[in-house]
């Protein structure tokens, strides 16, 4: 869901290394298992932000209340003002040179309120891995994350993950409290495996979440962290509904380049309250 230069990098690189890769591994049966399950079922597509906004603005009302977390650059942030130039936009990015240009490029928009706060399950402070392209270590990519790289680093070997930092955490329960945000319509997060632990740990305010926006993964690409298949039912049990996702059109295109069919290891999806 980052910003599009970022993937077109990161899908160039990945044909690069296309020849390495050999069939019938365990991200080639993971695909056909998700393939199967995905022709069951009947959902909306999207293929960008833009688009995916446009179907979380049927759920919404005019003026939102917006939480987004992993803002890398602000773009999804500014996207969301052209939309909604009423809404209150609250932008979380813990990386320190990242917030900077977060807060730079959102400055002329005073309902745009960037926090360097890493959105988690605990508060207190915790080590965050950082991400950087492999020879441009001071090039901090998005693909950082409070849980440890697993098998992020056999898709992605150019992404490297040889720093971590010491970041604040909070849950969005603490910060709403302390912040005195009675509610949220609209979740979007991109925090690169710990987006279930962030909604188990926030109950008061998921109950005032219209919509939500989530990235998913079908591989462990961080040490720990849940997958969609047990995502999905959770948010399901407490009133969620899937209407649209990314998976048969954004995602694949990476997969073409290595020559597989389907999703290689991750996906968007957005859910609205039934």
């Amino acid at each position: 869901m980052k910003n599009i230069l970022r993937l077109v990098t990161i899908a160039l690189l990945f044909a690069a290394f296309a020849c390495t890769k050999k069939p019938g591994n365990r991200v080639e049966q993971v695909n056909a298992r998700f393939d199967a399950r995905l022709a069951e079922r009947a959902v909306e597509h999207f293929s960008s932000d833009d688009q995916s906004l446009a179907i979380a603005a049927r759920f919404l009302p005019p003026s939102p209340a917006i939480l987004e977390a992993g803002s890398y650059h602000g773009e999804t942030a500014l996207a969301m003002v052209q939309r909604w130039p009423g809404a209150t936009i609250y932008s979380f990015e813990p990386v320190p040179e990242l917030f900077e240009i977060v807060k730079k490029n959102t400055s002329p928009w005073k309902n745009i309120h960037p926090s360097a706060l890493a959105l988690s399950d605990k508060v207190g402070s915790a080590v965050f891995h950082l991400s950087a392209m492999e020879g441009k270590p001071d090039a901090s990519l998005g693909s950082g994350s409070l849980l440890a790289p697993s098998h992020h680093l056999e898709e992605f070997p150019w992404v490297k993950f040889d720093n971590t930092i010491t970041v604040t955490t909070t849950t969005i329960d603490q910060w709403a409290g302390a912040n005195q945000v009675a509610k949220i319509d609209f979740l979007w997060l991109d925090i690169q495996g710990a987006e279930f632990p962030v909604l188990k740990a926030s109950p008061r305010i998921l109950k005032t979440v219209k919509v939500i926006m989530t990235e998913v993964e079908f591989v462990e690409l961080y040490k720990g962290q849940s997958l969609y298949a047990e995502m999905r039912p959770w948010l399901e049990a407490r009133g969620f509904e899937e209407v649209a996702t990314d998976f048969a059109t954004a995602a694949p295109k990476m997969a073409d380049l290595k020559n597989r069919k389907g999703t290689s290891w991750y996906g968007n999806s957005l859910f609205v309250r039934k």
